[in-house]
């Protein structure tokens, strides 16, 4: 008996997903041209999928397609599309349908032919809707105003999230406001939802007059702090609903909204008709999209409709002696898939246990790169648009084989048995896996999963994965369009429940791109939701806002506690979004706590042998196979097919060589596609494309008919893939939850300690804060160190060790002043100490970096420092917002020009300083091709804002012309007090170190001053732009055109994409 029954049992409805057409390997190009012609629910799903490769389809039907090489990609992508229609189960527009289902005592299917589609409106355009209609100045004053759901207090200031709308895509960005009882009665007043006018008249109760107070109202709305109804959800009902309702109740108030309602209510009628016929005409489609037009949304013809496609009719019982078969493999799944923790969870458990120990603090407050500890805040920082778009290679290459569990050990044994005695299928069993110690655990799991599974005929079942931090993950979407399914959804949400009664399991709400809403639309399953940058679709007593939830760890384990509720939070996604894909750190903080207390699901794995074998076998559990074989074709081996295409007889040999068989799946993309090697036209699919591939994933295709019993009506067969839900039986515990160069020669000083010459603090904050600090607070802590006479030179630096932090050091002019210096620098970082955004201020010892800079030079250099560090405080007093950053590389790049100028280095000797510090980049960043191709559109793209930027004779028609006087007044104090002194050491034979080297270095400080993250990165980018600039000029100075000269490599960029 399966000890997994023991914990799990089966929920007696599930869903069957099966293809449009009946089963069908291949297609000729007669067939496909007669069955575009005449099938019209192809054409129909062809329309939807692609309107441009419908419209050249009907081209190529007409024989208005002359040119072969377009007529034959035309037959390629048809083919492809039948062959999905006839073969893949997974939900596409019409190309494969969803159906209920449910457990009996023997077969029973009967499939219906009759299809029943749902149409909806792409949240791509509902989102550019709602944000045109909330626009209209008619309607503006009816609308109610909630607040933005990631408003949280740090220090004197309400930080939140807003997004702009970036070529379709949202961009966002953290912003903050000053925190004010204003600010804070408006966001109280639309707590409930609330009109301008409303919370305009909070406002003039506070003594302002209307127009002011109506002004700081439109503000705040324009500046996203307040959000309208009518931003779309993503639970509830359909978004489309939803505005219309918003519009109808406007209108009713007395808005004149006929105009827009006569435009909305057809629309929504006309795609209603769409779904109650049961066949449409491409035109009835291209009606719609004019009808959409003219509500003034730019509209993407390909991404105004979403189809799902289900079967009403028909019926699907399968017997449950199968269910015996799927749990004993469960078992094996269960004993081969090791525990792993979340490393993000782990590293932010940990990071949260050294700042605040066991206290409990709010969510939004620890989550917060600046006041808490972040998420995974190495890998997120601000704007920079300089590095906007960049991608980089990994650092440094995986190490191979470093993590061997003693289930791949157990695997490798088996495989290496197989391959010895030549079988082609490993066959598994609990005893056996019992013997070698892989003994299976289930704690882990969650309340409920959802198996995706195929019946292959013959009593054999095909298990894909077990997985989902609930059932309802995969199910969630199609609530809307199936009563039935969505019953079966509820049902398992009772379940989960009932099964946890110590915890409450919560929603989470949250739309980070337009068009990924189609996947997360669903109906309100949950009573509880957490909304983040999402509206809720419950009332006000189940919103779980983020200010309403405290985190702590306890024995390793992350709490999420509801103050209001005083019960422990348990978040949950009912849908099957891959968020872990650039997301914001809140949204994937939530989502991985899904998983924070064990294995996000269980499927079989080959781990590191995938990458050292290239022929897998087949693997069973009795009638059960959990891993298709699998064949890797390396290059040489698709060179080899490629020589053989179109010749039938050569494509049959290199199979033969290889063991392949004649029918096989092959990875295209996200998709899967079918080939028949026994028919010419799929061979020749197959042969297309792999052509440019340098490996190839292929795995076997098991379909048997004897007594397969998923038929039609007319004996037709259709492949199926079964998505069953499995409950456990009873509730686990899930933790204890507690609610609350040169060698020095000695002769100069290296160390100073408290009481000495240099005083050296670090403050400890994030990069946000740090940038204040160096904006606003240390030019007058400076000025009254200076005006007392109690320092006479200083440095700043930002590090992290790991901590993001500030290097503050002062040079005393009298080291028993140092009590007073630190009186006065505590005087101008109090607020910022008391707030907590400087979290920790350490006095430390400056230990002078002789090695880098030689004795000789140290103080020559700590003197430049001093320089540097004023002329960049005053540029970042002058600057802010996005206009600010690209001011901030401008500058910078024209700073570090004129340091080299500083020091006399010419032209020539300017390309050979940045030489090597590139090469070293390039090695550092593992760069390649394509990095150097993203540069250098880089500079093509900012060339205009270089070249004014870097021609000192045109600052008189530059605006950032004033900027530049900081770099002059540095230059001045370097030549004049500096250089003659360094000169004469360079010259000195006792001097170690190369000015080559103590220049890469100062820039190297400067980098770090100026930007506030990633500054490595913005280095190699400044160098490599520097390093064209002088290359272009060098060439116009030699005669050639350094414009001319760049379109040339742009064009000769161009052919190399």
């Amino acid at each position: 008996m399966s000890h997994f029954k023991n914990n799990y049992t089966f929920n007696r409805n599930f869903v069957a997903r099966l293809p449009v057409l009946p089963y069908k390997t291949s297609y000729t190009q007669e067939e496909v041209k007669s069955l575009f012609e005449e099938l019209e629910i192809f054409r129909e799903a062809v329309f939807l999928a692609s309107p441009v490769l419908y419209r050249e389809a009907e081209k190529w039907v007409k024989g208005e397609v002359p040119n072969k090489q377009e007529s034959d990609k035309i037959v390629t992508s048809l083919t492809k599309y039948l062959i999905r229609m006839s073969t893949r189960c997974t939900p596409f527009g019409l190309f494969a349908s969803c159906s209920h289902a449910e457990w009996g005592t023997a077969n029973d299917i009967e499939i219906s032919e009759n299809l029943l589609r749902h149409t909806r409106l792409d949240m791509l355009y509902l989102c550019e809707l709602s944000r045109t209609l909330e626009k209209l100045p008619e309607i503006k004053p009816y609308l109610k105003y909630y607040p933005n759901t990631s408003i949280y207090p740090l220090g004197d200031e309400l930080r939140y999230v807003e997004y702009q709308v970036v070529n379709g895509k949202r961009m966002h960005q953290i912003s903050s406001v000053q925190k004010t009882n204003e600010a804070a009665a408006m966001l109280e007043q639309s707590k409930k939802g609330a009109t301008a006018a409303e919370l305009s008249a909070i406002i003039e109760e506070m003594g302002y007059s209307p127009v002011e107070a109506m002004e700081f109202i439109h503000n705040c709305i324009d500046a996203q702090l307040l959000i309208s109804e009518i931003e779309p959800e993503v639970t509830g009902d359909d978004v489309f609903s939803q505005i219309i309702n918003v519009m109808q109740r406007i209108s009713n108030e007395g808005a004149e909204l006929s105009k827009e309602l006569n435009l909305l209510l057809p629309l929504k009628a006309a795609i209603q008709e769409l779904d109650q016929k049961g066949k449409n005409d491409p035109a009835a489609y291209q009606q719609v999209v004019e009808m959409a037009r003219s509500l003034n949304v730019s509209i993407n013809e390909k991404y105004l409709f979403q189809t799902d496609t289900f079967r009403p009719d028909g019926k699907t019982i399968l017997s449950e002696h199968l269910q015996e078969d799927i749990l004993e493999a469960m078992d094996i799944l269960c004993a081969l898939n090791p525990i792993r923790s979340n490393e993000n969870l782990q590293s932010f458990a940990k990071n949260f246990y050294t700042r605040y120990e066991e206290r409990e603090v709010p969510i939004l407050e620890a989550l917060d790169t600046e006041s808490g500890v972040g998420y995974q805040v190495k890998q997120k920082n601000g704007f920079s648009p300089l590095l906007d778009g960049l991608v980089l290679n990994k650092r440094y290459a995986d190490y191979f084989g470093i993590d061997v569990h003693k289930q791949e050990l157990f695997l490798l044994s088996k495989l290496e048995e197989a391959m010895t005695l030549g079988h082609k299928t490993i066959r598994l069993s609990t005893e056996e896996l019992k013997a070698s110690g892989n003994l299976a655990s289930y704690d882990d799991l969650p309340l409920t999963m959802s198996g995706i599974l195929s019946y292959l005929g013959e009593e054999m079942i095909h298990i894909e994965s077990f997985a989902g931090s609930s059932a309802i993950n995969v199910l969630g979407r199609f609530g809307h369009a199936d009563q039935n399914i969505k019953s079966t959804i509820q049902n398992l949400v009772d379940q989960e429940l009932a099964l946890e009664t110590q915890a409450i399991l919560a929603e989470i709400v949250h739309l980070p791109e337009s068009r990924v809403g189609n996947i997360l639309l669903h109906p309100k399953y949950r009573k509880y939701e957490i909304p983040y940058l999402a509206k809720a679709s419950v009332d006000a007593d189940h919103i779980i806002g983020l200010d309403d939830i405290m985190i702590s760890v306890n024995r390793n384990k992350i709490v999420l506690r509801s103050k209001k509720l005083n019960k422990e939070i348990l978040p949950r996604l009912s849908n099957a979004h891959n968020y872990a894909h650039n997301a914001q750190p809140v949204y994937q903080f939530l989502c991985d706590m899904q998983h924070q207390h064990g294995r996000r699901g269980l499927n079989f794995q080959w781990f590191d042998l995938a990458k050292k074998h290239k022929f897998l076998p087949r693997v069973t559990v009795g009638n059960v196979v959990i891993s298709f074989a699998t064949w890797t074709l390396d290059k040489k081996e698709i060179n080899a097919f490629l020589a053989a295409a179109k010749d039938m007889n050569a494509i049959k040999s290199q199979l033969q060589k290889l063991d392949l068989p004649e029918l096989i799946t092959v990875a295209d993309g996200d998709n899967t596609l079918l080939v028949d090697f026994k028919e010419s036209n799929s061979a020749n699919l197959f042969i297309d494309m792999i052509k440019n591939r340098d490996t190839v994933i292929l795995k076997e295709h098991i379909f048997s008919d004897h007594n397969y019993p998923f038929l039609d009506k007319q004996g037709n067969k259709y492949l199926n893939q079964l998505i069953l839900p499995i409950s456990r039986k009873q509730a686990t515990t899930t933790g204890n939850t507690l609610l609350k160069t040169a060698k020095p020669e000695g002769t100069v000083q290296r160390t100073f300690t408290v009481g000495s010459e240099w005083l050296y603090f670090k403050l400890y904050c994030g990069t946000q804060i740090s940038e204040r600090i160096i904006a606003e607070k240390l030019q007058p802590m400076v000025q009254e160190l200076k005006e007392k006479e109690l320092i006479n030179g200083w440095f700043f630096l930002r590090f992290a060790d790991p901590d993001q932090h500030l290097r503050i050091r002062f040079r005393l002019k009298k080291p028993e002043c140092t009590g007073e210096v630190i009186l006065i620098v505590k005087k101008h970082l109090d607020y910022f100490i008391q707030e907590k955004l400087v979290w920790k201020t350490i006095i430390d010892t400056y230990e002078r970096e002789i090695e880098r800079y030689g004795e000789k030079n140290i103080s020559l250099m700590e003197d430049i420092f001093y320089y540097d560090s004023e002329s960049v405080v005053q540029v970042l007093e002058n600057i802010e917002g996005l206009e600010g950053e690209t001011i901030r590389w401008l500058w910078g790049m024209r700073s570090i020009d004129a340091l080299l100028d500083d020091f006399g280095l010419n032209a020539d000797e300017k390309l050979i300083f940045l030489e090597p510090i590139k090469m070293g980049f390039a090695q550092e960043f593992n760069a390649d091709k394509n990095t150097n191709l993203q540069i250098n559109k880089k500079y093509r793209d900012f060339r205009t804002e270089i070249y004014k930027s870097m021609d000192r004779e045109k600052d008189v028609e530059n605006e950032y012309a004033p900027l530049f006087e900081f770099i002059e007044e540095r230059s001045n104090n370097i030549r004049s007090l500096i250089i003659p002194q360094l000169d004469h050491l360079m010259k000195d034979q006792e001097s170690k170190t190369p000015l080559m080297n103590i220049l890469s270095s100062m820039t190297h400080m400067h980098m770090i001053r100026l930007f506030p993250f990633q500054q490595r990165v913005h280095e190699m980018i400044i160098y490599e732009f520097l390093y064209t600039y002088y290359k272009t000029q060098k060439a116009m100075k030699n005669g050639k055109s350094g414009l001319n000269k760049e379109f040339s490599r742009k064009d000769k960029v161009a052919e190399q994409s």
